[in-house]
């Protein structure tokens, strides 16, 4: 999965192309998908505007396979609010919730500074 999703992402230009990337690789796969968009909080201790989707599930030996993508954006200062939602196979379409989001409608068009593609087991 890591390597199909960081092999797609280099030919991403916009957030939503991003967004449709992510959920092309892990939308339809059992598991959870936790989004984070915005300014977030100082527990987090990561400054700046992100935009992160990571999708979990659970392993036979009771660890979390976890893949992430997270986006940093050019803001240039500006303040987002925080939006964060955790969806599972059973919510809905959590990629039609963020396409129409708020923070979403609001990130769209800033420039993408930075793509971090990453995996691993909790």
């Amino acid at each position: 999965m890591l390597d199909k999703l960081q092999k797609s992402v280099k030919v991403c230009n916009t957030l939503e192309e991003l967004v449709n990337c992510f959920f092309d690789v892990a939308g339809n796969s059992n598991g959870e998908i936790e989004y984070v968009a915005g300014e977030l909080p100082a527990i987090f201790m990561q400054p700046g505007c992100k935009f992160i989707l990571q999708y979990s599930r659970e392993l036979d030996d009771g660890e979390f396979y976890q893949l992430s993508m997270e986006v940093e954006l050019d803001t240039k200062g500006e303040k987002f609010p925080y939006d964060h939602k955790i969806y599972d196979e059973s919510d809905g379409d959590l990629r039609e919730y963020i396409l129409g989001s708020e923070v979403y409608g609001m990130l769209k068009d800033k420039g993408i500074v930075n793509v971090e593609v990453y995996d691993g087991e909790t």
